[in-house]
């Protein structure tokens, strides 16, 4: 009999662990940001202010400058952005006249997929299918992606050409995978753009300066007087 108790809470045992490590296989991985310096402000001709989730990657995002705006991310259980709310007004207004709630869908590889867009009124904008290359970049013949960054942008009459450092953008880990894919985020730093046209050709070149850490401190602009010819970084 005593055997035979032992033979059973054996069997029982490896039942438990066995039934513990399909359990394990079948929990959804997980996204999270990794460790390291965080983009806290960036201050130029404007003021942008970034603010974060308990789980690691951006919560809400402020702008002031001439316009006001405001951007408030919405997560599940799996870290993925499923909404995004935004509001915008002049800094003169007292109240803000554009407000838009954005609703992220996700297919099985984890890929945004379809956006739609309501506005003030909660009702439908506008929506929007997305599908990607084989490398997971998003899909679209005008826009040309290499290694994590967007390289060229090509419209009628016009094209765009982005040179880039091998430093991190401070703005890519801040959002996870699928929505740095969705919104072209970066991985590394624009240093120089050029565009090109039949008509003219404009070439801004940017430069950088970095901490210990290879995340940009200081960004100086001396070819576009239209933008702001220096902005400073900070992080928590």
């Amino acid at each position: 009999m005593k055997k035979l108790l032992l033979y059973i809470l054996f069997l029982f045992m490896i039942a438990c662990s066995t039934d513990d490590e399909t359990n394990m296989l079948d929990l959804p991985e997980i996204e999270t940001p990794p460790h390291g310096l965080r983009i806290k402000q960036v201050e130029g001709d404007n003021i942008t202010q970034y603010f974060y989730n308990k789980n690691g990657f951006i919560d809400s995002i402020s702008f002031i400058g001439e316009n006001i705006t405001a951007e408030k991310f919405v997560y599940n259980d799996l870290n993925q952005i499923i909404e995004k709310k935004y509001a915008s007004k002049k800094a003169s207004d007292t109240n803000f006249s554009i407000y838009n709630t954005y609703y992220f869908t996700y297919n099985n590889k984890k890929q945004i997929i379809f956006i739609k867009t309501y506005n003030k009124n909660n009702k439908l904008a506008s929506q929007q299918s997305l599908t990607y290359n084989e490398d997971g970049s998003l899909y679209n013949p005008t826009q040309i992606v290499k290694d994590g960054n967007l390289v060229q942008q090509n419209a009628s009459q016009r094209s765009t050409i982005f040179t880039f450092d091998t430093n991190p953008n401070p703005f890519y880990n801040i959002y996870p995978k699928a929505y740095r894919a969705a919104f072209y985020i970066n991985k590394n730093n624009i240093t120089s753009q050029k565009t090109t046209t039949p008509y003219y050709t404009n070439f801004y070149e940017y430069q950088l300066r970095y901490n210990s850490e290879n995340f940009i401190i200081e960004k100086i602009n001396h070819n576009n007087p239209a933008n702001s010819r220096l902005s400073k970084y900070y992080y928590y």
